[in-house]
């Protein structure tokens, strides 16, 4: 193993996420900027979220020379049928991360609130040195899709959060504590429980 995990992304909010995946594992974790390295070219055109999270994780631990950890995960809006791709949910819109939470809220602008069900789909993947080694899924809740953007909740790179909204809890995703997303049935809390098989320990 090498001396540390590399969290392959260089988005604030997945990198804390995959930290808190591996918190309990007693690893040492590391940025792509702590390690110097630029992210590498990844083209995301698997046809599934798992594909993708392979080909990010391999090409990240390759430009590491060591082991890194990868995801890759969209939204899912069955409502809106072929005009919704869960593997678009962060290209589906050329603009800033506001702009995405109004072109979704735009295009499901004649939906009523039962017909905004959503819910999240994430594959995390840790490689070698360009070798794979293993693979989770997780799946969360649904929540719906509110009417309008909490703006304020739109940071470090993560855009969803502000617009998911749980009616059991009365917030949206952006706003709730591991407590209550677990409560729902977050998908980071369902891939935390296969974390030490990601990891190949027991």
């Amino acid at each position: 193993m090498p001396q540390a995990v590399l969290l392959g992304t260089e988005n604030r909010a997945k990198q804390e996420r995959l930290a808190w995946l591996l918190e309990d594992l007693g690893l040492k974790l590391v940025t792509p900027s702590q390690a110097a390295l630029a992210a590498p070219w990844v083209e995301e055109d698997g046809l599934s979220h798992r594909a993708n999270a392979t080909a990010k994780a391999v090409a990240w631990s390759v430009a590491y020379g060591g082991m890194a950890i990868a995801s890759d995960g969209g939204l899912v809006v069955p409502a809106l049928g072929h005009g919704w791709d869960s593997l678009k949910t962060r290209r589906f819109f050329e603009g800033d991360d506001l702009g995405r939470a109004r072109e979704l809220l735009s295009l499901m602008a004649h939906l009523e609130m039962e017909g905004r069900h959503a819910y999240w789909v994430e594959a995390v993947v840790v490689a070698d040195r360009g070798r794979l080694l293993h693979t989770a899924e997780g799946r969360s809740g649904e929540g719906i899709i509110a009417l309008e953007a909490d703006d304020a909740l739109i940071k470090g790179g993560f855009w969803i959060g502000a617009v998911w909204y749980f009616p059991q809890l009365g917030k949206r995703y952006a706003e709730m504590n591991d407590i209550e997303l677990a409560q729902v049935g977050d998908h980071w809390s369902a891939l935390k429980g296969q974390a030490r098989n990601l990891l190949g320990q027991h």
